[in-house]
């Protein structure tokens, strides 16, 4: 008995040392950032116009002021464009996203197309920031006496 206590031994002595796994910290966070919010400060307004009775009229409302083909057919100096502020993460770029049109709808269902120009990247400084939708629209001849009506919807995200 002696003997196979001593061959299990130096079985056990001989075998090699089980692996010895390597392990090290490793450190985690994460930021939380505000989220976007936007808000409109200042519809799209192309004001009060009257149709030419012979060709089309364009006006244009842009950040850099207003455009007309036919200016005697403008009966008001309000035109503006769409004026948006934007709150977020202070530092950080957002994009801008538009439709390319917005549809306008009397309450007689008539309507007009008003094209809209898209904008450039945003920077926040501060946390806040804030951009213009400027817009151009071809009122066809003989268009339907109404006040015309449309909304669009603009998206911002971070870059």
């Amino acid at each position: 008995m002696l003997e196979k206590r001593f061959l299990v031994m130096s079985a056990l002595a001989m075998a090699p040392p089980a692996a010895i796994a390597g392990r090290h910290e490793a450190d985690s966070g994460a930021e939380i950032s505000m989220p976007l919010a936007i808000s409109n400060v200042t519809p799209l307004h192309f004001g009060t116009l009257y149709p030419n009775q012979e060709s089309p009229v364009t006006i244009s409302v842009k950040t850099s002021g207003v455009a007309c083909d036919h200016p005697e057919t403008m009966l008001s100096s309000d035109q503006t464009p769409a004026e948006f502020s934007v709150s977020g993460r202070d530092g950080a770029v957002y994009t801008v996203q538009v439709p390319d049109d917005v549809l306008l709808t009397s309450q007689s269902g008539a309507t007009l197309v008003a094209d809209l120009m898209p904008v450039g990247p945003g920077y926040l400084e501060d946390g806040v920031d804030s951009f213009f939708v400027g817009s151009s629209m071809v009122i066809p001849p003989r268009q339907a006496t109404d006040s015309y009506i449309g909304t669009f919807m603009v998206t911002v995200a971070y870059q």
